[in-house]
C-alpha cells in the first residue's frame, strides 16, 4: 500500500485521505517511479482523474488504466483488466482493451514503449551516478566549468561510463606513480630514472589499466600471429 495522501475534499468538507494499492499505482500512466528517490509521483493526479471516470467493464467510478492507443475512450480499474478480456504488455505496464488487442504488435506504439523505457533507465542512471559523484553532498561536484551548460557534476560522467559498462571508478586522490613505458616497470621511490625506459608519471587511479596496457603492446607474437601476417608465397611481388 502507499500513501497516505491528502487530497481536497468536496465543498463543506475537509481534505480527503486515502491510500493507494502499488500495483494499481504502477499502471496508471500518471504515475511515474522518480528516479532519484524512488518514490511514486502522480499518485494524486490519477486518483483525481479516476475519480470522474467510469470503468468500462464494472461501470463504477474509479478507473485508471487506459488503452494504449491515445484515440480509445476505454478505461478500467486494474482488477478489471483480466475479466474485461484485454492485452496486457506487463513490462511496460500498458494495455490494449479488446477491440485493439492487434495494434500490440504495432511497431510505432512499440517503439514508444520501448523510448520511455530507455528514457526511464537513463534518468536512474543518471540519479545513480549523481549520488555516486555528491557523495551524500548534494552541493559537491558543481564547481565543474561546465556544470552550468550540462548540468554534469565533477566526476559524473566518468560515474555513468562505471555503471553503464560494469567498470571500477575510482575518484581522484592526487597519488601518482612512475612507470617506465618502454619496460613496463613501477619505479620505487628512490630508484635512479634512466631516459631510456621513456619515465612517465601517472595517477594512482589508472595504474592498472596502464600496465595492462603496456603488458598487450610487449606481448611477444606468436606463431599464429606470425602465420596470420605472413603473405604466402604465391602473393610475393617480385
Amino acid at each position: 500500500m502507499l500513501g497516505p495522501f491528502s487530497t481536497k475534499g468536496t465543498v463543506g468538507k475537509g481534505a480527503v485521505h486515502f491510500f493507494a494499492h502499488e500495483v494499481c499505482a504502477l499502471w496508471a500512466p500518471d504515475v511515474q517511479r522518480d528516479p532519484e528517490t524512488k518514490a511514486m509521483v502522480g499518485v494524486l493526479k490519477a486518483h483525481g482523474r479516476g475519480r470522474r471516470l467510469h470503468c468500462s467493464k464494472c461501470r463504477r467510478l474509479g478507473a485508471t488504466v487506459g488503452c494504449y492507443v491515445p484515440s480509445c475512450r476505454k478505461v478500467f480499474h486494474y482488477l478489471c483488466i483480466m475479466a474485461a478480456g484485454c492485452h496486457l504488455v506487463k513490462h511496460h505496464h500498458a494495455i490494449f482493451c479488446p477491440r485493439h488487442k492487434t495494434e500490440a504488435a504495432n511497431p510505432i506504439y512499440r517503439s514508444e514503449m520501448q523510448a520511455a523505457e530507455a528514457a526511464n533507465a537513463a534518468a536512474v542512471a543518471r540519479a545513480e551516478a549523481v549520488a555516486v559523484a555528491s557523495a551524500g553532498n548534494p552541493e559537491a561536484g558543481m564547481d565543474a566549468p561546465h556544470f552550468p551548460y550540462t548540468g554534469l557534476r565533477r566526476g559524473e560522467s566518468e560515474a555513468i561510463v562505471s555503471l553503464s559498462q560494469g567498470v571500477a571508478s575510482s575518484p581522484p586522490d592526487g597519488k601518482t606513480a612512475t612507470v617506465a613505458m618502454r619496460t613496463g616497470l613501477v619505479l620505487g621511490p628512490g630508484e635512479r630514472l634512466i631516459l631510456g625506459d621513456r619515465p612517465m608519471r601517472v595517477p594512482a587511479a589508472v595504474l592498472g589499466g596502464v600496465l595492462a596496457r603496456l603488458k598487450a603492446a610487449c606481448r611477444p607474437p606468436t606463431n599464429n600471429d606470425n602465420s596470420a601476417s605472413a603473405e604466402p608465397p604465391s602473393a610475393l611481388k617480385v
